[in-house]
């Protein structure tokens, strides 16, 4: 970890319509950090995410990414200046292959050598993405499907790793595989911001983490202390 700030969120509001998602947040990640946003279902952390990717409209607030003020960008440019969104449910084009998803993720890069030695990375990172080389995305099974959503991310070698509910709907063992992978992934440099619905996981493998409830942040902390606190356990975990 460093103590260079790599993204920025200063008064953050998201409406819709007539409905406040998120009101007035503003948060930090540094270099080298995994960040958790965690919270009950509409708490905002989806639009969150979005929001700092270039998904929404009509967003408020000031999103700085690596000092540049990114707030009016489009997705495209923000994912050339270093920035990648894995999104909730997956968003991997169905109907292509796994080596197509793959090359798609890297459409912001030009070296053909450069593109063909990250999927040799990737594929090392996600074995199971090599024996379905040629095989359609529809057919993997749903933690596949996420194995190849985080590397099609991955394609466009990001600075930052924007991810959204990553375990959603996968079995126990493979929820465990894919948050090592993210461990390792941060170990090698990488730096996340994790939207994630299993509070406990996030938190283990969090080094500070924002909790939000009804569009405002009302804790935030180091992972490993949150997971202590009473309050947290009783309203978070289910403790």
């Amino acid at each position: 970890m460093s103590n260079k700030l790599i993204l920025d969120v200063k008064d953050l509001s998201i409406n819709y319509g007539r409905i406040s998602a998120v009101k007035k947040i503003s948060f930090q990640v540094f270099e080298g950090e995994i960040i958790s946003l965690v919270g009950s279902n509409g708490a905002g952390k989806t639009s969150t995410l979005k929001a700092c990717s270039g998904l929404l409209d009509g967003v408020k607030g000031q999103i700085l990414f690596q000092n540049q003020d990114i707030s009016h960008l489009s997705p495209e440019h923000r994912v050339k200046l270093g920035m990648a969104h894995v999104p909730e449910g997956r968003g991997i084009f169905l109907n292509m292959s796994v080596k197509e998803n793959l090359e798609l993720g890297a459409y912001t890069r030009k070296s053909k050598s450069e593109i063909n030695k990250n999927i040799e990375l990737n594929l090392l990172r996600f074995p199971r993405l090599k024996e379905r080389w040629l095989q359609q995305a529809g057919t993997l099974s749903g933690g596949e499907q996420q194995m190849l959503s985080i590397s099609r991310a991955l394609m466009s070698e990001p600075k930052l790793l924007l991810l959204d509910e990553p375990s959603m709907g996968l079995a126990p063992i493979i929820v465990k595989d894919i948050f090592n992978m993210l461990v390792q992934l941060n170990q090698q440099g990488m730096t996340i911001l994790l939207v994630e619905q299993n509070a406990k996981a996030a938190m283990k493998m969090s080094h500070r983490v924002y909790v939000l409830e009804t569009g405002s942040i009302v804790l935030t902390g180091l992972g490993s202390e949150l997971l202590n606190n009473p309050e947290v356990q009783k309203s978070y975990l289910g403790l």
